[in-house]
């Protein structure tokens, strides 16, 4: 074809309205679509496998996640019994001694624990150089999820702790240690608890209440010492007076018996009396005589005693020395006076060591304090949790879903193998109208 043939289509072209060309090019023809696959279908077969295949390799080389859960109950009323102590006044409930194991299985502080009580580092990291603190952060506390429904009315009870790792038999291993490691530190501080109230009471029971009543008891002995003592002072001082008075009563008397005597020494030298008379006597027998009844109603006067009597009497008294043996009473008074300075009861009190049988109560302290030393709690009763089901190793991985990926790769891999396949064939168009 020629320059001017050329020249001469191109107008005609050119001038063709477009509204009866283009709508016939933009045309879908299924036939020609079903085609292109059939022509491409090698290609499309064969890198839907091959993508398929890499998929399943890549597949079979990702780690595997596995997780393992262990579930819990509330602990029954008697798992607590051993610690309801009456004697220290000291109960605790089951839904108390649950509700501080969920506490502590959550702790942060018992999980760092126990992450480098158990060297969890060196088992949890490939890397020996890794970091302990990242390696807790990263692949023990955040992997160790502890799940409780506080929503929903009557699931609070239903507490669950999982883990998820890499491999099953240490990951079981690792979260049924940990539950029975909490479980422990959870009854520890019960028992801690329960000890120092026991210690306290008996403290308190020993060194406050037995004690304080030694005290009293003593202070009370004292007491009671001193008023003796008072009160002998005052006794004592009252017999020094009444001594006092009845000796002065009985010198008194003597020098009152003296002027008696004297004067009647001096009756009896005037009227010649030496001897005793005995006029009585005579007045018996006149009245004797005269039958009569002798009356003696009256004393005889002293002077009748004689001279020489009242002579010998009046030099006794005058050389009397004492007074004493002649006062009646005044051996009782001293008598009282000496028991008074050597009060037995004084000395009882004072030899005393020890007051405890005077304490009232004092047994029945004793026995308490007997009691708190005698209180035996049996560990191995107590549970602050029931174990629904413990963690189990792990039979299949959570993750990688492989199935599901595998699946999801073909599918992709046929779509992407379509599409590739009308994009090469419009290409190929291409060119081919190029050439043309």
């Amino acid at each position: 074809m020629n320059n001017q043939e050329q020249n001469q289509l191109s107008p005609q072209y050119v001038m063709m309205p477009p509204q009866q060309y283009l709508p016939q090019e933009d045309e879908i023809n299924l036939l020609d679509l079903w085609k292109v696959l059939a022509a491409k279908k090698f290609f499309i077969f064969g890198l839907t496998a091959i993508i398929t295949l890499l998929a399943i390799i890549i597949v079979l080389f990702m780690p595997r996640t596995y997780q393992t859960t262990a579930h819990f109950l509330p602990p029954k009323a008697s798992d607590v019994e051993e610690l309801n102590i009456p004697a220290i006044s000291y109960s605790l409930s089951s839904e108390d001694a649950y509700n501080s194991f969920i506490l502590n299985l959550k702790s942060r502080a018992l999980r760092l624990e126990f992450f480098n009580e158990h060297d969890l580092s060196s088992k949890l990291s490939d890397d020996p150089t890794a970091n302990k603190d990242q390696v807790f952060e990263e692949s023990f506390h955040k992997q160790l999820v502890v799940k409780q429904d506080l929503k929903k009315k009557g699931q609070q009870a239903f507490v669950s702790i999982s883990y998820d790792g890499k491999n099953p038999e240490l990951i079981a291993k690792m979260v049924n240690d940990y539950i029975k490691y909490v479980h422990d530190k959870t009854i520890e501080e019960f028992l801690t608890v329960v000890r120092t109230n026991i210690r306290t009471k008996k403290q308190d029971l020993e060194d406050v209440t037995i004690q304080s009543k030694k005290r009293v008891i003593a202070q009370r002995r004292q007491d009671e010492i001193e008023r003796l003592i008072e009160a002998d002072k005052i006794a004592r001082l009252e017999l020094i007076e009444k001594i006092k008075v009845l000796k002065q009563r009985t010198e008194q008397k003597r020098q009152d018996r003296i002027v008696t005597l004297e004067e009647a020494l001096v009756i009896a030298k005037q009227l010649n009396i030496v001897d005793p008379i005995d006029s009585w006597s005579e007045l018996n027998n006149q009245q004797a005589a005269a039958n009569k009844v002798s009356i003696n109603n009256k004393t005889l006067p002293e002077y009748t005693r004689g001279s020489k009597t009242l002579q010998a009497e009046l030099q006794a008294l005058k050389s009397r020395t004492s007074n004493d043996p002649f006062t009646p009473g005044l051996r009782e008074l001293e008598e009282q006076f000496q028991r008074l300075e050597q009060n037995s009861r004084i000395e009882v009190l004072k030899v005393r060591t020890n007051d405890e049988p005077f304490i009232a109560d004092l047994r029945d302290l004793k026995e308490q304090v007997a009691k708190l030393k005698n209180i035996d709690i049996n560990e191995t009763k107590i549970k602050a949790v029931m174990f629904d089901q413990m963690a189990v190793v792990p039979e299949a991985p959570i993750k990688p879903k492989r199935k599901l990926i595998v699946i999801i790769s073909f599918v992709l891999a046929f779509m992407l193998s379509i599409f590739l396949a009308f994009f090469l064939n419009f290409i190929q168009n291409s060119r081919t109208e190029e050439a043309v």
